[in-house]
């Protein structure tokens, strides 16, 4: 079973790969993180370029014009750890890159 939501600002998702071994699990885990990274940077209302904000608490990305006059938040651009490797999301290339040690 696979959900759908949002959380916190982003797209989440919940999925069971438990009986799939461990090359084929980074797959789903990779395409995860890579959708979560993309949802902080495109406004909900209109698919333009965003970033995450902040109205009160309730976390929302939006461009400019959907910003409800809310100041854009500093990205995390923290590290996910995949299969024993590490990986950060490189918005230019709009894909994972691997972090060497």
């Amino acid at each position: 079973m696979t959900n759908f939501y949002e959380k916190y600002g982003s797209l989440r998702v919940d999925y069971d790969t438990s009986g799939l071994g461990a090359e084929d699990s980074a797959v789903f885990d990779k395409a995860e993180i890579l959708a979560e990274s993309r949802s902080y940077r495109l406004c909900e209302t209109c698919g333009q370029p965003g970033h995450l904000r902040d109205d009160r608490g309730w976390l929302f990305v939006a461009c400019d014009a959907h910003s409800k006059n809310r100041d854009a938040l500093a990205p995390d651009d923290g590290e996910f750890g995949i299969g024993g490797k590490r990986y950060r999301y490189d918005e230019d290339k709009d894909a994972l890159a691997e972090v060497k040690s």
